[in-house]
């Protein structure tokens, strides 16, 4: 009866108001009221996606020439580096040829280079021997030039006494003797240090000549590995492991690389596709696009596999959304061993989006004018409708970005994000008028 008698009362300070007064309402105990919160949300976007191999390659021929033979066709599971078809290009093989024959020219230069140099300095150690053997016999006879000189002088003072002049002249012969001697050992000495210095020049020539065959030895090497380069091209081969799906080849074809204005124009002669692992492609919508990242787990869907469902994370996403479909390339690499996932497959992938920490309110708080979502706040028991911008929605609850604020009447509206103090009305927000005064009653 007395909650009776308050909203009679109630209802006649209502009647007893002007027109231009706000309405007053007063809430049941019922209607509720919520405050933002941080949740951790969590959303699943189910988008269509296809298979793709890891890894596809067209392989092109690197030269021109013809199709000898092909060892492998569409379906065909190949290892890497296996032979797919052998080329025949026989004036590169010629080619080979003659820079291997200038390779073994350039090795005998180089090997007859080092013979000569090694006989220069057999020559220059020669010459070194024969510069010691005349000074040993340089020094002998400055020893024996010395012996009679001394006996020369001796002599002189008992010639005609105790000393024969028939003695004194044999000691001078053999004085004048001993000095030839010693001059004959300075010209051999002489002579042996220009030999040494002739083959000493020799020897650096020879070096040098070694240096030089050592130079071309290494061009034609080259020259040769490059040339057997272009051979190696002549075999097909594959790049992985996977398996052929295209072959455009056939026994005596010719074929050649694409160049210029038949790029375009030349099929590859095999298509390789690595299929294990595999890919999968799936496109986000832009909406979405913000909230995915790598290691969000999903689950994919493969309807040819019986609904087969297989959860693996996202590895990769593309951050550019693509200009003409405004979507994200999310990747998820799945393990395809037995080969059962083939490319082109259509799947369905389920990507969970979660958002930790996101200031949220339910859903219930939140309704649409002209696609404009709003909220209710209850600011000094009055309430105003508050244009919002949201977030990530999910499970009964939506995040909220930012609210708009109007400063003055007439002046642009900005935006402030929320602080979590602010208070709305929980639900049934579209029957309440802007402006309208609430007051709130507690149980």
């Amino acid at each position: 009866m007395k909650a009776v008698l308050t909203l009679l009362l109630v209802s006649c300070i209502l009647g007893c108001q002007p027109a231009a007064q706000p309405k007053v309402t007063t809430t049941a105990p019922g209607l509720s009221f919520v405050h933002p919160e941080r949740r951790n949300l969590s959303k699943v976007v189910e988008q269509p996606g296809r298979v793709e191999g890891y890894e596809q390659t067209p392989l092109f021929a690197k030269l021109p020439g013809y199709v000898k033979t092909w060892t492998a066709d569409i379906g065909d599971v190949v290892k890497e580096g296996q032979l797919l078809a052998q080329l025949d290009i026989p004036e590169t093989e010629e080619e080979l040829k003659q820079k291997e024959a200038a390779v073994g020219l350039a090795t005998a230069q180089v090997e007859q280079a080092r013979r000569s140099f090694a006989a220069a300095k057999a020559n220059v150690e020669k010459a070194d021997a024969g510069i010691r053997q005349a000074e040993a016999s340089r020094t002998r006879a400055v020893a024996n030039l010395v012996r009679w000189r001394s006996e020369l002088a001796r002599q002189k003072t008992l010639v005609g006494g105790a000393v024969a002049q028939s003695e004194f002249e044999i000691t001078t012969d053999a004085f004048r003797a001993a000095e030839a001697a010693v001059s004959e050992a300075d010209a051999s000495i002489d002579l042996s240090r220009a030999t040494r210095t002739a083959t000493s020049a020799e020897a650096d020539r020879a070096e040098t000549f070694i240096l030089v065959a050592q130079a071309q030895l290494q061009l034609s090497e080259a020259d040769r590995r490059r040339v057997a380069a272009l051979v190696n091209y002549s075999r097909i081969v594959a790049p992985f492991a996977g398996v052929v799906t295209k072959r455009n080849v056939d026994t005596g074809h010719f074929v050649q690389p694409p160049s210029g204005s038949t790029a375009t124009s030349v099929q590859p002669l095999f298509h390789v596709v690595r299929t294990d692992p595999v890919r999968i492609f799936v496109d986000v919508p832009e909406a979405d696009a913000s909230y995915v990242d790598k290691g969000m787990s999903a689950i994919v869907r493969i309807q040819a596999l019986r609904d087969r469902e297989v959860t693996a994370p996202v590895v990769r996403v593309s951050w550019a959304l693509e200009a003409l479909s405004r979507t994200l390339r999310a990747e998820i690499d799945l393990p395809n061993p037995a080969g059962e996932l083939r490319p082109g497959m259509y799947v369905t992938a389920k990507i969970t989006m979660t958002r930790s920490g996101a200031l949220s309110i339910p859903t219930t708080a939140l309704a649409l004018v002209q696609d404009q979502p709003y909220v209710v706040m209850i600011e000094n028991g009055i309430a105003h409708r508050v244009k919002v911008r949201l977030g990530l929605r999910a499970k009964g609850y939506v995040e909220l970005l930012s609210r708009e604020t109007i400063v003055k009447e007439g002046t642009p509206a900005s935006w402030q994000p929320f602080t979590g103090q602010e208070s709305m009305v929980a639900s049934n927000i579209a029957v309440i008028e802007e402006g309208q005064k609430v007051v709130v009653r507690s149980k």
